[in-house]
């Protein structure tokens, strides 16, 4: 279900017709901005297959749950790269490619991302290899010299809403949708088709409104809403935190849209605070400050708090 990324689409077609594809691909963007749609689109066209995992030809690799625990692994295991080495390296069972897609390669452990690289120091003559990530930050820069990058950017709020209203929306929720997405069309087809979790984020929304408040102490008390209840998982509850943060910047950046005389959007309610450019450039520069702590497992608690003192409005 391709939404958007028409030029990349139709690059990959031309690398196709031409017999000009490479034998790496790392494709980077955010989370639900359409990475994995393409790339198996793309694992599709090459395959010829419209069942992806059911070809034998195929090699899938993601984060799992540890079978002791039953939680969600922070990491791409090195037993999992190594498995996925062995049956990528069986001959083409169906035709003249053999695939491998990496999600989340951002998340390979030290150990697994070295074994990787010997398969891409080496590839093999008909190999098609992708990985996504959110960025390059945690990619070893071996492995980022054996890729090459593809970059996906959200959309643009027009084509999400018509996205939408194509696969049934009405106007009116196609606008309200494609803004709470920020532009991530899978973020949208996801609350679209999930009406509890779309009460859930509008509730969210109206918490992370109290983070714009002129009075700290008013963004102090939004900072224990803001944080997900603890989970056992620690995994699931730093997930849960990371989008609730993407919603934070989200309406951070509606705030400096308005700032910059582009209208205001559907997420700012009527009586949402006027912010200058720096007032709201700031609180984007505070949310990208804690997402980089929390990625270092400081304590989000603190984190959170920092941040939202960090700035005056």
């Amino acid at each position: 279900m391709l939404i958007g990324h028409e030029l990349i689409v139709e690059r990959f077609r031309s690398a196709i017709a031409a017999g000009t594809l490479a034998h790496a691909y790392l494709f980077i963007g955010p989370k639900s901005v359409g990475k994995r749609t393409v790339a198996e689109w793309l694992l599709k066209e090459v395959l010829n297959t419209e069942h992806l995992d059911a070809h034998p030809d195929m090699v899938r690799v993601k984060r799992t749950e540890n079978p002791k625990t039953g939680r969600m692994r922070e990491q791409i295991a090195l037993e999992q790269i190594q498995e996925a080495r062995r049956r990528f390296d069986m001959r083409a069972v169906c035709g003249t490619k053999k695939a491998l897609l990496i999600e989340e390669a951002d998340t390979l452990s030290i150990g697994a991302a070295n074994a990787l690289l010997k398969t891409l120091e080496e590839p093999r003559g008909d190999a098609l290899i992708i990985l996504t990530a959110k960025s390059e930050a945690k990619i070893l820069p071996t492995l980022l010299s054996r890729v090459l990058c593809v970059r996906f950017r959200a959309l643009s709020l027009n084509d999400v809403a018509e996205a939408l209203q194509e696969r049934g929306a009405t106007h009116e929720e196609a606008e309200a949708l494609s803004a709470l997405s920020n532009g991530l069309p899978g973020r949208a087809l996801a609350l679209m088709q999930d009406g509890k979790r779309r009460e859930e984020m509008e509730r969210e929304l109206r918490v992370i409104h109290a983070c714009f408040s002129a009075r700290s102490s008013e963004r102090v008390l939004a900072v224990h809403a803001i944080l997900p209840s603890y989970d056992v998982d620690h995994v699931k509850t730093r997930s849960q935190l990371f989008e609730r943060l993407a919603l934070f910047e989200t309406v951070a950046h509606k705030h400096l849209l308005a700032a910059s005389g582009c209208g205001m959007s559907p997420l700012l309610d009527a009586d949402a605070p006027t912010m200058t450019l720096f007032q709201a450039g700031s609180i984007l520069r505070a949310i990208q400050a804690a997402k980089r702590r929390l990625d270092a497992h400081l304590d989000p608690h603190l984190t959170l708090i920092h941040a939202v003192l960090s700035y005056t409005l």
